[in-house]
């Protein structure tokens, strides 16, 4: 799929969505999703397991997230999962956060950038505070302003400055250092830990992920057990629509 390809898909879902033009707060987003049949559920499965997942049948849409990850990431996350449901239309789809970045999730990631920050916005914006080359204190601007991790934003900001190669020294950066240094908001690069949800729709979501191994079956029971559910009777009834 081309760049164009991918940066008109996102611009098409934000006017979709209402999204006026600037930095999407990621609240107005969670509302905006929610009131369009999407099902959110954040929570903490831990820095090492996955980093997000979705799932679509008919006109409902589900959307889980780590909160163990940044805020920044989670944010972006959750883009990420839009793109596999609006651009590649899955019906199904876990991320691992050691998963390979194959062309499809390169292509999610390029969605996810274009929705939260489009190239003219980008553009605009670093003339706004003066930018001239590709430098720590510009990109933690971006990543502030355009409320994302700071390596979407350095990665986002090299491409809209057609940088072809990132510094090895920046891409090792520490953002929540960086953050302190120049009195910015620490928040986008903390976890959250958040436990919140939509709907209990995350249920087959969350078992698809135990059967792949991507969660433990404590975890599971836990999840389950948060939402007024036995885990045991659920694995049972999923396993007969196997």
């Amino acid at each position: 799929m081309t760049k164009a390809k991918i940066e008109g898909e996102a611009k098409k879902l934000r006017n979709k969505l209402g999204l006026t033009a600037g930095p999407i707060d990621e609240n107005e987003l969670r509302t905006t999703l929610e009131n369009k049949k999407h099902y959110l559920f954040y929570y903490p499965f831990g820095e090492e397991t996955l980093s997000g997942a979705s799932s679509q049948h008919n006109d409902s849409k589900v959307i889980i997230i780590n909160s163990s990850q940044t805020l920044g990431r989670q944010n972006f996350t959750l883009c990420h999962e839009l793109a596999h449901l609006y651009l590649h239309k899955f019906t199904e789809h876990i991320d691992n956060v050691s998963a390979v970045k194959d062309k499809i999730e390169k292509e999610a990631n390029a969605f996810a950038s274009a929705f939260l920050m489009p190239h003219d916005e980008v553009v605009q914006f670093l003339q706004e505070i003066g930018c001239q080359d590709l430098d720590i204190i510009s990109v933690m601007k971006v990543s502030s302003y355009f409320r994302i991790s700071f390596h979407a934003a350095l990665v986002r900001t090299a491409q809209v400055m057609n940088k072809k190669k990132i510094p090895h020294k920046l891409m090792e950066s520490s953002p929540r250092y960086a953050a302190k240094l120049f009195n910015l908001s620490e928040e986008l690069y903390e976890g959250t830990e958040e436990k919140y949800w939509t709907s209990t729709k995350y249920m087959t979501l969350a078992y698809k992920a135990l059967e792949k191994e991507k969660i433990s079956v404590g975890k599971f029971l836990e999840l389950l057990e948060i939402i007024g559910k036995d885990g045991h009777e659920v694995i049972e009834k999923l396993k007969r629509y196997d």
